[in-house]
């Protein structure tokens, strides 16, 4: 009976050994992909199409990183009344949009001004501008300008695997990327952040 003890002790502490190496190989992994992905710059670029784009590695942290670092992270997802352990991965891209165009000024009539029965410079103009991306509409009354500005735009998220290489062979995953493409071609993305929540190693309970 005691052999089979010493036995079952034995084989038991050769799973936990197992389990602890695992859970160190899979630590080792999140550490070397996440230096990777911060040594490789975010890449910005025009789509074949001319749409702006953004390229950014994905990070893995762990629920006491992603308070550490990115506190303003947490207070965007509480701020959408979400709960934290359910959250798989936050991403936040910035775009900047930006029109360049001459806008003509249409006279109103009935706020013309007679002198001797001619027309004198209008108390008021209009402008009306849209190309399906961006509208403006507004009124120049004397020394005041009035503007409706609408910009309509749709951002598309893409996430692919970057896979490990052996001997120039593709396999597994190293990291996953994210591509955030701009539909207004207004519009340009200037920056792009992409965390996963990892939950297997160095985590509080939330």
């Amino acid at each position: 009976m005691r052999q089979f003890f010493t036995i079952l002790i034995a084989f038991a502490s050769l799973i936990l050994m197992l389990l602890g190496n695992n859970a160190l190989r899979n630590e080792n992994q999140r550490l070397m992909a996440n230096n990777e992905a911060l040594q490789s710059e975010m890449k910005l670029y025009r789509t074949r199409l001319g749409k702006s784009a953004a390229s950014v590695a994905e990070l893995r942290l762990t629920l006491s990183e992603l308070r550490d670092r990115h506190a303003d992270a947490l207070c965007e997802i509480e701020s959408m009344e979400l709960k934290l352990r359910r959250v798989k991965s936050y991403a936040e891209s910035v775009a900047r949009t930006t029109i360049v165009e001459t806008l003509h000024l249409e006279p109103q009539r009935d706020t013309a001004i007679l002198n001797d029965g001619i027309a004198t410079t209008p108390l008021r103009w209009s402008v009306d501008y849209h190309d399906g991306h961006i509208a403006i509409s507004g009124e120049v009354w004397r020394d005041t300008l009035s503007l409706n500005i609408e910009s309509i735009d749709t951002l598309r998220q893409v996430v692919h695997r970057i896979p490990r290489r052996f001997l120039g062979i593709p396999y597994g995953t190293k990291y996953l990327r994210q591509e955030i493409t701009s539909s207004n071609p207004h519009t340009t993305l200037i920056y792009s952040e992409y965390i996963t929540i990892d939950r297997r190693i160095g985590n509080k309970k939330w």
